[in-house]
């Protein structure tokens, strides 16, 4: 199993509501809502987020023929939520870490593990390539959020 982690981004929230916050899928509804659905799909990406289901543990999102579902499998209070991928032919993991940083600010760390089948990686080795720069743009844009 291979690993990317996202440099650590500094947030001007307590670890507590960061991860109140990202510990129930239902906060973030708001976002995907947000996102820029046109701008998506000129980049060639087939989503459609207004079909996107959301619950505590889980969202998700349909894309192409298939669909796409984040759920949480573990949370240690405070300081991790890990998430399993599936929906896609890839084992794949995502992990928020939190650490708090002074009494007001806290610090966060996103790290995906992921396996990808012996079969599949001629395919997709270009692609995994943006992978890093991926995960540090998922990290900021978590840093962003009101919480």
């Amino acid at each position: 199993m291979e690993s990317i982690e996202s440099s650590v981004k500094f947030i001007p929230y307590t670890q507590e509501a960061v991860y109140t916050k990202l510990s129930d899928l239902t906060n973030l509804k708001n976002l995907l809502e947000a996102l820029p659905q046109g701008e998506l799909q000129e980049k060639g990406m087939d989503i459609d987020l207004s079909k996107a289901t959301v619950s505590t543990d889980f969202i998700t999102i349909p894309i192409l023929n298939m669909s796409l579902s984040l759920r949480i499998v573990e949370r240690e209070p405070l300081k991790i939520i890990k998430f399993e991928l599936a929906g896609i032919p890839v084992d794949a993991s995502l992990w928020i870490q939190l650490l708090p940083e002074g009494s007001m600010e806290s610090k966060m760390k996103v790290t995906v593990h992921y396996d990808i089948p012996f079969y599949l990686k001629p395919m997709l080795n270009g692609k995994l390539k943006d992978l890093p720069g991926g995960i540090d743009r998922l990290a900021d844009m978590l840093s962003k959020i009101p919480y």
